[in-house]
C-alpha cells in the first residue's frame, strides 16, 4: 500500500495484560483503506488479543490496556468514552468471529438479528441493505432465511449471515478473527472469497487474524508475523513468502505444504508458545529455534 496515504487505522506501541501479566509487547501496525492485513501465528502468539483491544472487546475486568494508542479514522480509541467507542463498534467497525454459533443469539429470528444490524442506517434503507447482502452471499430465498432460527442453518450459511450482519452497517473496517475454522473445509475457500469480494467491493479493509499461512498467502496484501506477543517481522505478503527474515517466519511457512514440497520436506516447529509468565527480555523464539545463539537469551533482535 502507498505509504504516502493516512492509514486508515494506526496501532503504536499496544501492550495488553490480563490482571497483572501482559501478554503483548508494543505492537504496532498500519491499515490502508480497502486492503486485506493480515496477523499470523500460532495459537498463543496474542493475535486476538490485540485485534479485540480495538474496538474495546477485552474482557472485563481482568484485561485492560497497558500502554499504546489505536488511531482509527483520526480518533484515538483508547481516549473514547464507553457510550462513544460503542458507537463506532458495529458501526465502523465490524466483526466476524470463528464461531459463527457463538456469534448470533439461538433464540432471536436472523431477520431480527440483521435489523439490528442496520439499525444505523436510515430506516428507508434498511430492508432493501439486508437483501442486498442475502443475495450478493448467495442465499436464494430471503424470506425463509430471514424467518429461521440459527440452529435451522448449518455452518456454512451461518458464518454467511455472521458476514452480512458485519458489513450491513457500511463499516470501513472489518476485523476477521479466524473467519473459517469453524467451517468444514471445502466451505472455507467460499467463505474467504466471499469475504474478500464484498469487502472490495464497498473497499472495506480487513484485519484478518490466521494461524494458516496458505489462508494468508492467497488472501493478505500484507502481513504482520506474531510470536509470544510480539510482532517478529511485517511486510507485503511477497516479500514475507519469499524472502522471510526472522526464523519464526520460516518455521511457520516450513509446515505449509506446497507444490514440489513432499510431506518429508515439512518440518513441524518443535515445542509450543511460552507462557506470558515466562516472557523475558531475550529472544522468546530461541527455545525452539535451530539458529539459536548465547546472545539471543539478552538480545530481543533476531
Amino acid at each position: 500500500m502507498n505509504s504516502e496515504k493516512a492509514p486508515l487505522l494506526s496501532v503504536r506501541n499496544l501492550s495488553v495484560a490480563f490482571s497483572d501479566l501482559r501478554v503483548t509487547d508494543n505492537v504496532s501496525f498500519d491499515i490502508f483503506n480497502g486492503e486485506i492485513f493480515t496477523l499470523m501465528g500460532e495459537s498463543g502468539c496474542g493475535k486476538s488479543v490485540s485485534a479485540m483491544a480495538i474496538p474495546g472487546l477485552l474482557p472485563y475486568p481482568s484485561g485492560r490496556i497497558v500502554n499504546g494508542s489505536v488511531l482509527f479514522e483520526g480518533k484515538n480509541l483508547l481516549e473514547l468514552s464507553s457510550k462513544n467507542i460503542e458507537q463506532i463498534r458495529g458501526k465502523r467497525i465490524g466483526c466476524v468471529f470463528q464461531e459463527p454459533m457463538q456469534a448470533l443469539n439461538p433464540v432471536v429470528s436472523i431477520g431480527t438479528q440483521l435489523l439490528e444490524a442496520v439499525r444505523f442506517l436510515p430506516k428507508d434503507q434498511r430492508k432493501q441493505r439486508i437483501n442486498e447482502l442475502l443475495a450478493k452471499s448467495g442465499f436464494k430465498d430471503p424470506e425463509r432465511i430471514l424467518k429461521s432460527y440459527p440452529h435451522e442453518m448449518s455452518g456454512g450459511m451461518l458464518q454467511r449471515i455472521v458476514i452480512c450482519i458485519a458489513l450491513a452497517p457500511r463499516p470501513s473496517l472489518i476485523i476477521a478473527d479466524e473467519p473459517t475454522t469453524a467451517i468444514d473445509a471445502n466451505l472455507q475457500t467460499a467463505i474467504m472469497d466471499l469475504l474478500k469480494s464484498l469487502c472490495s467491493e464497498e473497499k472495506i479493509a480487513i484485519l484478518l487474524i490466521t494461524h494458516n499461512a496458505a489462508l494468508a498467502a492467497n488472501y493478505a496484501n500484507r502481513i504482520a508475523v506474531m510470536y509470544a506477543g510480539q510482532i517478529v517481522e511485517c511486510g507485503n505478503t511477497n516479500e514475507i513468502l519469499n524472502t522471510p527474515k526472522h526464523p519464526y517466519t520460516k518455521a511457520l511457512l516450513n509446515v505449509v505444504p506446497t507444490k514440489g514440497k513432499s510431506l518429508n520436506d515439512l518440518k513441524p516447529i518443535p515445542g509450543s508458545v511460552p507462557n506470558p509468565k515466562d516472557f523475558d527480555n531475550g529472544c522468546r523464539f530461541r527455545f525452539r529455534c535451530e539458529l539459536a545463539k548465547e546472545e539471543c537469551e539478552y538480545d530481543p533482535q533476531c
